[in-house]
């Protein structure tokens, strides 16, 4: 089995035939044949009818097209990606930092801007405090830490300002007597316990506390040390003492403590950027020349990528061009992967059974088909660029895809009921009824495997004209022609008729509200690219309602969304479902005239008249059924 014989199948099949594939890929027919039939015979399946005058598919070439199909944009996809992780597009970051910095450095801005300009970047954003955060940076488990400088002693790590904050605030408890001051003074404090992190930990910053604290009288001796800034927090919230803390904790004080400035001391403190010496990633690069332009407060302009000058080609570096590398082979896949498992080409050779010039030689031609270094060389062995890894992660199990596609085809082609994909959108009623479809369905026909895949509604046509799904379970139709292809059969309504807001939220309180009094607080929708059309339909209604918040379209996913509104940074619409079981941390209101139509419906290929599919449909009628019954509906 290899790529190309993957190709040929699907092209046959797109094409309608032998010839017109041929002609299509520049290759001979005869060629292509033996291919086709090299590939059916090695699976032991017949995959084509070549019994009319357009070559059709059997039920197990049916089966088998899905996977196909999928192992073929896969591979191309990662291969797509590998490319731009060479220039650092692509990949993982982890970012550690302390709460506070959340608040007041750019690490807000910065990841926002890495999601605009560079999607394919997964960032992470994870909590850590001194000293813990260069310990993490060193052993690897994150890439960045913000915060303060790592004494000398903590080797490894480079580092650069990149911006400051001032310490001018008391960390009190909030049960203490001058929690609710405005302001104290550090005479106010003295002789209650000083707490600290170790200060050799913070020799810069400790040189601009020390002397102030001794002139009103607090002495060493009455300083408490935590392990950390954390153990700092816990100890104030308890009740043991209090600490200098910048004025970045006014944004968001710790639980069970209180803030308050100190009117005679404030001192301004650098927070760096660090990474490991040793970490020359391009991805790296990228992150942090985001993170110092967020600093700096540098507006990049809509469409602009950042990247590493590299010489590379506009095709190349372009995240739209996904294609196959045509001397691209399954093998090629599995050598890079045994060299890297090994460290060493010798061995990865003697472990496959051919020699080591030979495996050399099939590596280089790897790099060389898809263009970037995949592995690095040395005298200790080799190890895999961030392309490379990247390459092998997404592509280790292409063989046991394929593999579990020829059993399903052999199922089908035994006359078995087979494998059912249905795609369908995570919102709370769709969760829901599909829940109640799978619950069915395990009564009903039991023999029926049912394959939940989640794709956005605007995609589902598509996905249901390419075969790779079955059925669809998506929002209603709008602003765009149905094909006469795919049947649409209308399920629910669940339309948008309330708000959620965080729970903690003044407006929680209240039934019922004019949408202008959110003026203050972003809308977090969806972006106009994933659905133009129901995108200006509902933007439409709600300037209507006099709308008068900032859209913030950096969230594309519901879930994410209500996440932010729990966290009081924004609000969002809400579904009519949701008004009895808001997501955690929300409150859904009412609001005087909001009223978006909204709803799900069933989609299937006209004419799909497979026992699977209608057994799927009959069991969402009746889940939809019992769903418009329930109060909830109401």
């Amino acid at each position: 089995m290899n790529l190309r014989q993957l190709q040929y199948f699907v092209a046959v099949v797109d094409d309608g035939g032998f010839r017109q594939a041929a002609a299509r890929l520049h290759v001979a027919q005869p060629a292509l044949s033996r291919q086709v039939q090299a590939m059916e015979s090695a699976l032991g399946l017949t995959l084509l009818d070549r019994g009319s005058r357009r070559v059709g598919l059997t039920a197990a070439g049916t089966a088998y097209l899905r996977a196909a199909r999928a192992v073929l944009a896969d591979v191309a996809n990662s291969v797509r990606r590998a490319r731009l992780a060479s220039v650092g597009r692509v990949g993982r970051c982890t970012i550690a930092l302390p709460r506070p910095a959340l608040a007041t450095g750019p690490i807000s801005q910065a990841a926002e801007r890495i999601a605009a300009h560079h999607p394919e970047i997964e960032l992470t954003i994870t909590e850590a405090d001194i000293p813990d955060h260069w310990e993490m940076l060193r052993r690897g488990d994150v890439d960045v830490t913000l915060g303060m400088r790592p004494p000398p002693a903590i080797d490894g790590i480079e580092c650069e300002p990149l911006w400051q904050e001032a310490i001018r605030c008391a960390l009190l408890p909030a049960t203490h007597p001058l929690a609710h001051r405005a302001s104290v003074r550090l005479a106010d404090l003295r002789g209650e316990p000083f707490l600290t992190v170790e200060p050799t930990l913070i020799p810069d910053v400790w040189a601009q506390i020390a002397p102030p604290l001794a002139r009103v009288g607090i002495e060493r001796a009455q300083m408490r040390i935590a392990r950390s800034m954390s153990g700092v927090r816990t100890l104030v919230a308890a009740g043991h003492g209090w600490a200098l803390v910048s004025e970045a904790y006014q944004h968001q004080p710790p639980t069970g403590t209180a803030v308050v400035v100190v009117d005679d001391f404030s001192t301004t403190v650098d927070r760096y950027l660090q990474w490991r010496s040793d970490d020359h990633r391009a991805l790296l690069t990228v992150v942090l020349d985001m993170l110092r332009v967020a600093a700096a407060d540098i507006a990049i302009p809509d469409g602009t990528n950042v990247v590493l000058d590299t010489g590379a080609s506009h095709a190349f570096l372009d995240p739209e061009v996904v294609e196959l590398p045509r001397a691209l082979e399954l093998r090629h896949l599995e050598y890079l992967h045994a060299a890297v498992t090994a460290a060493s080409i010798g061995e990865a050779a003697e472990a496959l059974g051919i020699t080591q010039p030979v495996l050399s030689r099939q590596l280089r031609d790897l790099e060389g088909a898809i263009g970037v270094d995949l592995l690095e060389r040395g005298r200790r062995g080799v190890r895999a660029t961030a392309a490379g890894d990247l390459l092998i992660r997404e592509t280790r199990h292409i063989a046991t895809r394929l593999a579990e596609a020829a059993e399903a085809a052999t199922r089908a082609q035994r006359g078995a009921l087979g494998e059912c994909v249905l795609a369908t959108i995570s919102t709370p009623m769709g969760i829901h009824v599909v829940a109640s479809v799978l619950a069915d369905c395990a009564r009903t026909a039991p023999e029926l495997s049912i394959e939940i895949s989640e794709v956005p509604s605007i995609a589902q046509q598509p996905a249901l004209l390419s075969a790779t799904v079955d059925v669809g379970f998506s929002a209603l139709t709008v602003g765009s022609e149905p094909d006469p292809s795919i049947v649409h059969e209308h399920m629910l309504d669940d339309p948008l008729d309330c708000v959620l807001v965080a729970a903690s939220h003044p407006l929680a309180l209240r039934d019922r509200i004019q949408l202008s009094e959110l003026d203050l607080l972003p809308f977090l929708f969806s972006s106009r690219a994933s659905h133009p059309a129901f995108y200006e339909q509902v933007m439409q209604r709600l300037r209507r309602l006099d709308l008068r918040s900032p859209v913030d379209a950096t969230y594309g996913s519901l879930h994410l969304r209500w996440s932010r509104v729990a966290e009081r940074k924004g609000w969002c619409l809400g579904f009519r479902s949701q008004r009895m079981q808001p997501p955690r941390g929300t409150v859904a209101i009412g609001v005087d005239g909001l009223m978006i139509p909204w709803g799900m419906e069933l989609l299937w290929r006209a004419g799909d008249d497979r026992p699977m599919v209608a057994t799927l449909v009959e069991a969402f009628r009746r889940a939809a059924a019992v769903a418009r019954a329930a109060p909830a509906y109401v």
